[in-house]
């Protein structure tokens, strides 16, 4: 079983260090989110890329912070203070209790790795909308300093595969950072 994220170690996640090697705001801007959006961001944590969402997503438009842990929500919450298009909920990981088509991209930045199964992949491709996108940014399976031990990580390949089984489409690359691969898929 895969390991989960300590919320305990939450202000590892907000960290400069971590900005350094995955930068928010640049992927949020690769990924090409814009205002009248709704995103998901599964597995929100303390908020890392919920605020850069909800900040370029503006008004009009619904960010879906979604979390496992009510710790975690209560963290974004504290740190998103006057950001009213931020949605928080609390999920299982093979339960999104979101409406099927909800949100036009669900991002997930080093989840895939800690998943059981697909419960999550494919509660992601219900609440998405025709046509709607998920972005994958994970741990690279090479050695490095920092990050989840080797063992845990997913491939590339293997995400690629583990993803279009949950009924996606492998639809375009893009560059997190040095120390993460970037995958793009469409709902089928």
């Amino acid at each position: 079983m895969p390991n989960k994220f300590d919320p305990a170690n939450k202000a590892k996640l907000d960290s400069p260090e971590r900005r350094k090697y995955l930068d928010p705001d640049a992927i949020v801007e690769m990924l090409g989110v814009k205002g009248g959006m709704s995103v998901a961001d599964i597995g929100s944590g303390s908020g890392f890329f919920t605020i850069p969402l909800a900040g370029l997503c503006g008004g009009g438009a619904t960010v879906y912070a979604l979390d496992i842990s009510q710790e975690m929500l209560d963290a974004l919450r504290s740190r998103a203070k006057g950001m009213d298009n931020i949605r928080y909920v609390l999920t299982k990981e093979d339960s999104i209790p979101l409406d099927d088509g909800a949100v036009d991209l669900a991002i997930m930045v080093n989840v895939l790795h800690e998943l059981d199964g697909d419960g999550t992949l494919r509660e992601v491709r219900r609440i998405l909308k025709p046509g709607g996108k998920l972005a994958i940014a994970d741990w690279a399976k090479r050695p490095m300093m920092g990050g989840p031990p080797l063992a845990h990580r997913v491939s590339e390949d293997d995400a690629v595969e583990k993803v279009a089984a949950a009924g996606f489409e492998f639809y375009n690359w893009f560059e997190p950072g040095p120390k993460h691969y970037g995958l793009i898929f469409t709902k089928k």
